[in-house]
């Protein structure tokens, strides 16, 4: 059974996580799959709009500068 443990327990004693950390795993395993698709529909709307490979990469490479600038700003709000 997935999520058993049986170390240190005596003769007939078994642990088995459950709850939270059952719906857990069960999404990171969901997430594995949808992520990527995601993220491939979301390239290839991209590319089918900009009809270029190289401004997708380049709206791509954008991403991870807005994050940076939009944590950049809540922190800025909240300090302020």
């Amino acid at each position: 059974m997935r999520g058993q443990v049986e170390s240190h327990l005596p003769a007939g004693y078994s642990l088995s996580w459950s709850g939270q950390y059952e719906f857990l795993q069960r999404m990171r395993e969901r997430l594995k799959l949808v992520v990527p698709i995601t993220i491939f529909l979301v390239f290839i709307l991209l590319y089918l709009n900009t009809r270029s490979v190289v401004k997708t990469l380049i709206v791509f490479a954008a991403v991870p500068f807005s994050a940076v600038g939009a944590i950049w700003l809540l922190h800025w709000l909240v300090t302020t």
